[in-house]
């Protein structure tokens, strides 16, 4: 998925970007930062701890509560199973145990997200993302070493027992990024974005506010 954004760019004629991602996302945009450090002017990861990090310091006790759902996705096929026609069920569970208020994602921004889930082959592709773990780790592990060399602004719910609450995030990204901010966002869970808009947005246009595109 980095590759493909960094052919969009070479296909939109698009030298540099500044890449915001949230969670799957911020492993995308994390993999584009350390693969294609010419093209990228600054990075936002939302919710997100690496995966190497997030195998090297898994801890059952800590963090089963919400990594339950790694394990699953990568069971072929029987996920499929329980998900398919049920994505409205699928979704309100998991908003409702990741939010720090379960209702903050509802009405037609709920809506939106089942509509898409139901979009033929969606249960799939995103299942398929965990899936390929095994190879998003390798390749973490292979430049370990290699440190992001751009502004780099890590942001995460501060109530989200799966991220904030079970990792030392400021530690975490001292470790992935040279150039490094941190901000844990009060009163929130994994979806910052949704459940903190106005937050986020302040801390987006802070940090983006000096780039000349």
């Amino acid at each position: 998925m980095a590759k493909d954004l960094r052919e969009l760019m070479r296909a939109l004629k698009i030298d540099k970007i500044a890449l915001v991602g949230h969670d799957r996302g911020a492993r995308v945009a994390t993999r584009f930062a350390k693969d294609h450090p010419d093209a990228i002017d600054r990075l936002v990861v939302v919710d997100n701890v690496p995966t190497r990090i997030v195998a090297r310091d898994f801890n059952f006790s800590k963090m089963a509560k919400t990594y339950w759902l790694f394990m699953f996705h990568l069971k072929l096929d029987l996920p499929e199973i329980f998900i398919t026609g049920r994505e409205e069920q699928w979704l309100r569970h998991l908003y409702s145990e990741w939010c720090y208020n379960p209702h903050s994602i509802s009405g037609d921004a709920f809506d939106t997200y089942v509509r898409a889930y139901r979009s033929p082959g969606a249960v799939r592709g995103a299942l398929a993302d965990y899936r390929a773990s095994a190879d998003d780790l390798a390749q973490d592990n292979d430049d370990a070493e290699v440190k992001i060399g751009c502004p780099t602004r890590s942001i995460w719910g501060a109530e989200f027992d799966g991220v904030g609450k079970s990792f030392d995030m400021p530690a975490i990204w001292s470790e992935m990024a040279t150039n490094i901010q941190t901000f844990a966002v009060p009163e929130s869970g994994h979806v910052p974005q949704e459940e903190q808009p106005a937050v986020m947005n302040a801390l987006l246009a802070d940090f983006l506010r000096d780039w000349a595109g």
